[in-house]
């Protein structure tokens, strides 16, 4: 039996996503393969879906500042203890010291589109791990026609390397507890009807202009729908904070901080629109938990956005602050646009499945432990 390592220290947001739903959807399909997570801190599995062909080693990670080390000295040091056949990292990393091949998660070329978005270690560190998995990662996988495209352009990848391989929409799930949505609701300091942005803080999110929107509408009377931002504070949130604190210029605002897993849906449920201003993604995960969740969806046409939202949402310029406001402005007020928009984001969720990711993915594990060791990247 081979064994296959998955690595995921210190994911967050749409990557954590992605990694946590990816491992549970190949457990779900019960494959003839040993799976080993090597993660920063335990990786916590549904009581279902434990069994004895999954190991978790946990490599403590001392401080942010320590993640090369962890990626290109710790981790190696424990594939080969664990006799890793396949290393699949998904943040993109091929670790030196590691000869064994190696697929790896670059969900979008942002650092190289956008490095003034990163803060200057974070941004080099992560084009230093891109190009050398150009050179070195046996396969490199990514979420989108949008993404790939990006990432063939920024770091000249031959088409036989990237693999496109779309992330999964929530599943079918049993109808939310309605008297939880009170816990939900005061635990969030939720108010009664809302509009929902969720995702990190950060620049590149383009948060300034929505909030600049939300302040036309508010200017022209629509007082009865607050503005929710939901999500960790990333780097160079400065504006963030001064546009938050600063309501005699700008209408007020609700942060409600990070939204714990088993509380999203409930937050998604309960928003009368979701809005994705984006200036880049690489996929756009938050915008199939939306739809999932019948809430209707507005994202920006920036990167993969109107690749993965079909024509199941509103979609404006993320550079138009006035389009914005007249697309919120459009769902809040005109019924038959919502639940146009609600009908098409349940349809367009029902083109993505973590199991379809799942038996990609497996199918690339598989097609390339078939192949030569010779075709392994070497050395550093």
């Amino acid at each position: 039996m081979k064994t296959i390592g998955i690595a995921l220290n210190s994911v967050v947001g749409g990557p954590s996503t992605y990694a946590t739903e990816l491992v549970f959807a190949l457990l779900k399909l019960k494959l003839d393969i040993q799976l080993c997570i090597f993660s920063d801190k335990k990786f916590e599995v549904p009581q279902e879906l434990a069994h004895s062909s999954l190991q978790n080693i946990v490599i403590t990670l001392p401080g942010k500042w320590a993640v090369p080390l962890w990626d290109h000295i710790l981790l190696p040091f424990a594939l080969l203890k664990h006799r890793v056949d396949l290393l699949h990292h998904t943040k993109g990393v091929v670790p030196l010291f590691f000869g064994r091949k190696t697929i790896v998660n670059i969900h979008d070329a942002a650092p190289l589109l956008f490095p003034e978005t990163f803060s200057f270690f974070q941004g080099m560190y992560l084009r230093q791990t891109f190009k050398r998995a150009q050179r070195k990662a046996s396969v490199i996988i990514t979420g989108s026609r949008s993404a790939a495209a990006d990432i063939k352009s920024a770091l000249n990848v031959g088409p036989d390397r990237l693999l496109i391989i779309y992330d999964g929409a929530p599943a079918p799930t049993q109808p939310l507890d309605t008297d939880y949505f009170k816990t939900v609701e005061k635990k969030y300091a939720l108010p009664t009807h809302y509009i929902l942005y969720m995702g990190t803080i950060q620049p590149r999110k383009n948060i300034a202009r929505l909030i600049e929107a939300y302040t036309l509408l508010k200017k022209e009377g629509m007082l009865d729908v607050e503005l929710v931002l939901a999500g960790r504070l990333g780097w160079n949130n400065k504006q963030f904070q001064v546009m938050l604190n600063n309501q005699a210029e700008y209408a007020p605002v609700r942060y409600s901080g990070h939204i714990a897993e088993a509380d999203k849906s409930y937050v998604y449920t309960k928003a009368k629109a979701f809005v994705s201003p984006s200036l880049y993604e690489g996929f756009g995960i938050t915008i199939l938990e939306a739809m999932h969740y019948g809430t209707p969806v507005i994202a920006s046409i920036a990167g993969s956005l109107p690749e993965i939202c079909g024509d199941a949402a509103i979609l404006v310029d993320p550079l138009d602050t006035q389009a914005l406001a007249q697309a919120i402005r459009s769902v809040l007020t005109d019924e038959a646009v919502r639940l146009s928009l609600i009908e098409k984001g349940t349809q367009r969720c029902t083109h993505f499945s973590w199991k379809k990711t799942a038996e990609a993915t497996y199918a690339a594990y598989q097609k390339l432990l078939a192949r030569s060791n010779q075709d392994a990247p070497r050395g550093v």
